[in-house]
C-alpha cells in the first residue's frame, strides 16, 4: 500500500519533528505576570509544549486521521489495544484497524461524514468492531471530532474497548430473559390452581403477579404495582369479617402480613364486589424473605435490563396470598347448621314428655291420696326412673348447647340486656351449684358493693355454669374451687380505659395439656386427659362461653398446668355509676 505523508508531521521515533515528543515536560511556572509567572504568550507556548503530552496521557486510544483516511497521529493506548507498533500504523488508512467484512462500508460511511463533519459522542448505539494485528475483533465504542488546521479538515477519533460491558450486557439479557420464562412458568401454574394466589410486595401492597382465579374472584383487574388501596377504591371491592362487620383495609390480612412479618392462616372474609355477589373465603398470607423478590420485580418493571433493582425494593417484604372460595363449604355448613337446630327442635318435644313423666313417677304420693290409688317404687325402678331424668337433662342441655352453636354461626343470637348486679348473680351460680356436689367446696370472694353491668343475665349465668360444672367435673378427687369476683381497670390507653368486672374461676384438677391449650375454645374440643377419665361432655361449653362473653364486649382466657389444675378468667365491661342510677 502506497503510504501518504500529511503536511502534519507523523508521530515516529525518528527525529525532533515527531508531533507527539518523549522528552521530559517542564514543570509550568505561576501563571501570575506579577509572581514572576509566565505572560499570556508564553502561557500559549506552555499550552503547545503540553498538546503532545496530554494526546499520549489520554486513557483511551486516540488516533487522527487525515481527509484521505489515513492516519497521522496515534497514541500508546491506541498500539496496546490493536497490537500495532505506531510505524506500522502512521500512513495507513484506518481501515487498517476494521474487520474486513466491514471495510467497504466504512469506507463509504467516511466519505459521508466528509461532506458534513460533526461531534459524535460515544455511546449512540452503533454496534462497532475493531480488528488487532492478530486478525481477532472485539466490541469498539468510538466518537469523532473534527478538526480545522489550516485548509485541511482533521478527524480525531476516541477508540473504547467496550468487551467487557458487551459480556455483561449479554449475561444480564440472558438473566432477563431466564427470569420472565420462570415468571411465565409461575404464571401458567398459578392460572390452573382453582384458588386465589397473588403476590405483593411492600408495606402499601403493591401488586407483583395474581392468577385468574383471584381476578376473577375480584371481579376486577388489579394491575401490576397497584396498591392495594388504591385497587379496592377503584374496583370498588369491599372486606367483611366473618360475623358482618367491615374490615378496615389495614386489618386485611395480606396488608396485615406485609406490615407485621406475621403469618395469618385461614382468616375468615367476604369479599363483595362491585356487582353487589358476595365470596366468603379463608385468606393464608405467608410473608416471603425480601430476596426471592428482587429478580421478579426487576422484570416485570423492566429495571433488570439496566441494573437499577433499587437497594429500596430488595429491602421490601413480599407476601404470598391465598384466597380459597369456601362457598360450596358455607353451604354445606348452612345446611348442616338447619338439620341440627331442626333436630334439636323434635327432640325438645319427646326429651320433655319423657323428663316430665320421670319426674312426676319419682314424687312422694300425697298422704291425702287414696290408699288404693297410691303407689311405691322398688329401689331398683326408683333408680331407673333418677337414670333416665339425669339423661333426659343432659340431652336437654346438649341441645340447648347446639341450637346456640348454631344460632352463632348463623349470626341469629340475639341477646336481652338489661342492669344487673354480678355480685348477686355470682351468689345465685355458686349456691346453686353447690347444691349439685358434695364433694366440692365453692369459695366466693367478692366485693362489698354491686358490680353492674349491661348484660344477658340468662347468657351470663350460662357461662358462669359451664366454668364451674368444669371445674367440678375436672377435679375428680374433689377439693375446693375458688371463685373471685372483683372491679378491676381494662386494657387500652389509659385515658380510654373502662371500668371491668373480673371473674376467676379456680380449681386444682386435671388440668389441660400444654399441647391442647390452643385449641381448647374450639368447637367439639376436649382436653386428653379428661376423656381418658371417662369424664362425659361435647366440646361445646368453652366455645359457647368465649362467643358470649364477646357478644358482651368481654373475653376469657385461662392458666393450666395438667395435673395442678386450671385458672379461667373472665372480663365483662362496668357501667359508668351515673348510668346506674
Amino acid at each position: 500500500m502506497k503510504q501518504r505523508r500529511s503536511t502534519i508531521p507523523h508521530n515516529n521515533d525518528n527525529g525532533a519533528d515527531n508531533a507527539v515528543s518523549r522528552t521530559p515536560v517542564p514543570r509550568p511556572q505561576s501563571a501570575h505576570p506579577a509572581h514572576g509567572g509566565t505572560t499570556p504568550s508564553s502561557s500559549g507556548a506552555m499550552a503547545t509544549l503540553l498538546a503532545p503530552h496530554l494526546f499520549e496521557a489520554a486513557p483511551d486510544a486516540l488516533a487522527v486521521v487525515d481527509h484521505h483516511g489515513a492516519l497521522i497521529l496515534v497514541n500508546g493506548q491506541l498500539e496496546t489495544l490493536f497490537g500495532y507498533d505506531r510505524s506500522d500504523l502512521l500512513g495507513q488508512v484506518v481501515e487498517l484497524l476494521i474487520p474486513e467484512s466491514l471495510r467497504m462500508a466504512h469506507t463509504q460511511h467516511r466519505a459521508h461524514y466528509a461532506l458534513a463533519p460533526h461531534a459524535r459522542a460515544m455511546g449512540e448505539k452503533l454496534s462497532l468492531f475493531g480488528r488487532r494485528r492478530d486478525g481477532s475483533e472485539f466490541p469498539v465504542e468510538i466518537s469523532l471530532s473534527p478538526i480545522e488546521v489550516e485548509d485541511s479538515t482533521l478527524v480525531m477519533a476516541i477508540i473504547r474497548d467496550v468487551t467487557a460491558r458487551k459480556q455483561l450486557e449479554t449475561a444480564l439479557q440472558a438473566s432477563v430473559r431466564a427470569a420472565e420464562s420462570h415468571l411465565h412458568l409461575l404464571q401458567t401454574v398459578l392460572d390452573q390452581l382453582p384458588s386465589g394466589v397473588f403476590l405483593a410486595r411492600g408495606p402499601q401492597a403493591r401488586l407483583v403477579l395474581a392468577n385468574r382465579a383471584a381476578a376473577n374472584l375480584w371481579g376486577a383487574t388489579w394491575s401490576a404495582d397497584q396498591t392495594m388501596a388504591n385497587f379496592i377504591s377503584k374496583s370498588g371491592i369491599r372486606f367483611f369479617g366473618p360475623t358482618g362487620q367491615p374490615c378496615p383495609v389495614e386489618q386485611i390480612p395480606t396488608l396485615r402480613a406485609l406490615r407485621t412479618g406475621e403469618q395469618i392462616v385461614q382468616a375468615q372474609l367476604r369479599v363483595t364486589r362491585a356487582d353487589g355477589i358476595s365470596v366468603p373465603v379463608l385468606v393464608t398470607a405467608v410473608p416471603l424473605p425480601a430476596s426471592l423478590f428482587t429478580s421478579a420485580s426487576a422484570t416485570n418493571r423492566g429495571e433488570a435490563a439496566h441494573g437499577q433493582v433499587g437497594a429500596k425494593n430488595a429491602e421490601e417484604r413480599m407476601v404470598l396470598v391465598v384466597y380459597q372460595d369456601v362457598t360450596m363449604l358455607e353451604e354445606t355448613e348452612r345446611v348442616k347448621d338447619e338439620f341440627v337446630t331442626l333436630a334439636a327442635h323434635e327432640l325438645r318435644t319427646p326429651i320433655a314428655v319423657a323428663s316430665g313423666y320421670a319426674q312426676m313417677l319419682l314424687r312422694v304420693p300425697d298422704e291425702t291420696a287414696v290408699p288404693s290409688d297410691a303407689s311405691t317404687l322398688d329401689s331398683w325402678q326408683e333408680e331407673a326412673l333418677r337414670d333416665i331424668a339425669s339423661a333426659m337433662t343432659r340431652l336437654t342441655a346438649l341441645t340447648d348447647d347446639l341450637l346456640d352453636v348454631t344460632k352463632l354461626q348463623a349470626g341469629r343470637l340475639q341477646l336481652s340486656r338489661e342492669p344487673h348486679d354480678l355480685v348477686a348473680l355470682a351468689r345465685r351460680i355458686c349456691r346453686r351449684m353447690q347444691a349439685t356436689t358434695a364433694h366440692h367446696q365453692i369459695h366466693l370472694a367478692v366485693p362489698d358493693e354491686p358490680l353492674v353491668a349491661d348484660l344477658d343475665v340468662r347468657r351470663v349465668e350460662q357461662v358462669l355454669h359451664n366454668l364451674l360444672s368444669n371445674a367440678i367435673k375436672y377435679s375428680v378427687d374433689g377439693g375446693p374451687i375458688t371463685v373471685t369476683l372483683q372491679a378491676v381497670e381494662g386494657p387500652g390507653p389509659k385515658r380510654q380505659r373502662t371500668r371491668m368486672a373480673e371473674i376467676i374461676v379456680q380449681d386444682h384438677g386435671l388440668g389441660i395439656p400444654a399441647d391442647q391449650q390452643p385449641t381448647i375454645f374450639e368447637r367439639f374440643s376436649r382436653a386428653r386427659n379428661a376423656q381418658e377419665h371417662g369424664i362425659d361432655g361435647t366440646g361445646l361449653g368453652l366455645y359457647l362461653s368465649r362467643e358470649l362473653l364477646a357478644a358482651h364486649g368481654g373475653s376469657i382466657w385461662f392458666d393450666s398446668v395438667e395435673g395442678q389444675g386450671s385458672t379461667f378468667h373472665v372480663l365483662l365491661p362496668l357501667l359508668e355509676p351515673a348510668m346506674t342510677d
